[in-house]
C-alpha cells in the first residue's frame, strides 16, 4: 500500500494501480477461485495454493517489476537480477517459516509462488493494455511502470 500511495503522490498512477490491484487480484482468486477447486486441505484448512505465499511473492513481484522498469537502460538487467535474488532469498525465508511451523506443505507455496508471479505480470500486462484518458495515463510503448 505505501508503494501505491508514494506512486499516487509523485504522479505514476499505473504503478500505483499495479501496487493495489497486482496482489489484490491475486489474493482474491486465490482465496475464492484456486482453493476451493482444488480442495487440498491441511488440518482442515484449504491449502493448496498457499494464500501466504501467494500474498508476499507478489508484493515482491510488483516491487521487482517497478524497481527493474525504472532502473537506467544501462543498469536494467543489474536491477532486475539484483531485485530478483532479494525478492528470492526473502520467499525462501518466508517459506521455511510457513513449512516449518506446518501451515502449508512445501508444494503449497510454490503453488502460491507460482500463481501469484503469474498474476502479477497479468495485472501489468492488462494495465499496459489500457490508454489513460489523463495525460498521466496515456498509454506509452516503455510498459505501464514508466507511465
Amino acid at each position: 500500500m505505501l508503494m501505491a500511495v508514494l506512486a499516487y503522490r509523485v504522479s505514476r498512477p499505473r504503478i500505483a494501480l499495479l501496487a493495489v490491484f497486482g496482489p489484490v487480484a491475486a489474493v482474491t482468486v486465490n482465496t475464492w477461485v484456486l482453493k476451493p477447486v482444488v480442495g487440498r486441505e491441511l488440518d482442515d484448512y484449504l491449502a493448496y495454493p498457499s494464500g501466504h505465499t501467494t500474498a508476499l511473492v507478489s508484493i515482491l513481484t510488483v516491487f521487482t517489476l517497478v524497481t527493474a522498469s525504472n532502473a537506467a537502460p544501462g543498469q536494467r538487467l543489474r536491477a532486475t537480477i539484483g531485485t530478483a535474488a532479494l525478492a528470492l532469498v526473502l520467499t525462501a525465508v518466508a517459506v521455511s517459516a510457513i513449512v516449518g511451523l506446518r501451515y502449508h506443505y512445501l508444494t503449497d507455496t510454490v503453488g502460491g509462488f507460482c500463481w501469484a508471479v503469474g498474476a502479477v505480470i497479468t495485472v501489468a500486462a492488462v494495465l499496459d493494455l489500457v490508454p489513460g484518458r489523463h495525460p498521466a495515463l496515456r498509454h506509452r510503448r516503455e510498459g505501464a511502470y514508466r507511465a
